[in-house]
């Protein structure tokens, strides 16, 4: 279908949707390279690349020839040399789009997923009588691989009980974050991003601004009891929320969760 010509050039809607997924791909690996080695190496190849085409242009036979073939066995190198980060990117985008969660209407998971909220609310209320802090990161779609990594794999129902054993003192995994995921524990221990925003107060510890920090860089939402007061506070979308009541913390969470009351009920 055409929307309109430019002298004897004919723009259609098909091609402005080709122009805006080659810029959102674009823009995806500018985001994927960015401030890493790989930036350079690419920078490099284009480089060449580059040189490549002007030689061509300007017809030097020879040096052209032999940039053609460097540009071939660059090809192979490029996959040789990215084939880690090639993994990590197809492994994003497999977690991203689990096909086989798109066409699940229900699952027996629902019904113990349903007890999530609850059984993270009693760990807190149970937490905040000692003198042992935690931080939890519930994610939503970022599958937060890089993060996950690490720290050490659970992947066990998620219960109050097992939550207020890993962030025991004496526990080898206090330290660091909790993972859960659709009432799972997924992996204990996980260092994350530490934000350096200025809004948050200085004399808040390091848990509050790692907590902070993973909300700045994916969907995920933090929350934090403070160790010294047992004062509960969360991070989402980058904004951090201080000194919450578990009210309004269990609140925040059906929202964000999109949990429905009447299956908690049930």
């Amino acid at each position: 279908m055409e929307l309109f010509k430019i002298g004897f050039i004919t723009i259609r809607l098909i091609d402005i949707l080709d122009v805006l997924i080659v810029s959102v791909l674009l823009y995806r690996l500018f985001e994927f390279i960015k401030d890493t080695t790989s930036s350079k190496i690419i920078f490099f190849i284009l480089m060449v690349f580059g040189a490549w085409k002007l030689v061509d242009f300007l017809e030097f036979t020879l040096l052209s020839s032999i940039l053609s073939e460097f540009w071939g066995l660059g090809t192979m190198a490029f996959v040789i040399l990215f084939s880690p980060e090639i993994r990590k990117v197809l492994l994003h985008f497999a977690e991203r789009f689990n096909i086989q969660q798109m066409f699940t209407v229900f699952s027996e998971k629902e019904v113990e997923e349903s007890f999530f909220i609850h059984e993270i609310m009693e760990f807190i209320e149970e937490i905040q009588k000692t003198e042992e802090g935690a931080l939890l990161i519930i994610r939503r779609t970022d599958p937060l691989t890089e993060i996950k990594s690490t720290g050490v794999k659970i992947e066990a129902h998620c219960t109050s009980r097992l939550l207020l054993s890993i962030f025991r003192k004496n526990s080898p995994l206090h330290d660091g974050a909790v993972i859960l995921k659709n009432g799972v524990i997924e992996t204990a221990h996980c260092i994350l991003p530490i934000s350096e925003s200025r809004e948050i107060s200085p004399d808040l510890g390091t848990r509050h601004r790692a907590a902070l920090g993973i909300t700045e860089v994916s969907d995920a939402i933090g929350i934090v009891v403070s160790e010294e007061r047992g004062e509960i506070s969360y991070a989402s979308k980058g904004v951090f929320f201080q000194n919450c009541n578990t009210e309004v913390l269990s609140t925040v969470l059906y929202s964000f969760l999109d949990f429905k009351t009447d299956k908690i009920n049930n």
